[in-house]
């Protein structure tokens, strides 16, 4: 039986503007950048409205413990939240985000 002290999981964002009540989030990958070494996480969104719109597949960039999010850096990549198991590549100087339509 775990106490709360052993859960390694916690909210690393709390109450940002761009999570309101009723956000949810799934299919995350993590990415770093061979380019820059920063770090970055991949998501689904699904809301109805959010700071630049509807809901999405979103980015946002990690601290450099990549144990906390920069929130200034959320960034919607594609309006429909349609897209799961996301990948990202980079190779020979460009990036590949790889996702599933559905």
């Amino acid at each position: 039986n775990m106490s709360d002290s052993d859960d390694p999981f916690r909210t690393v964002a709390a109450g940002i503007q761009n999570y309101p009540p009723g956000y949810q989030y799934a299919d995350a990958t993590l990415f770093q950048d061979p380019a820059t070494f920063k770090s970055y996480v991949y998501w689904r969104t699904r809301m109805t409205t959010g700071l630049d719109g509807s809901t999405g597949f979103r980015a946002m960039e990690l601290t450099a413990d990549c144990r906390g999010v920069i929130p200034e850096s959320d960034t919607r990549i594609t309006v429909t939240p349609n897209r799961e198991g996301p990948a990202m590549f980079f190779h020979e100087g460009t990036y590949y985000l790889y996702v599933s339509g559905t």
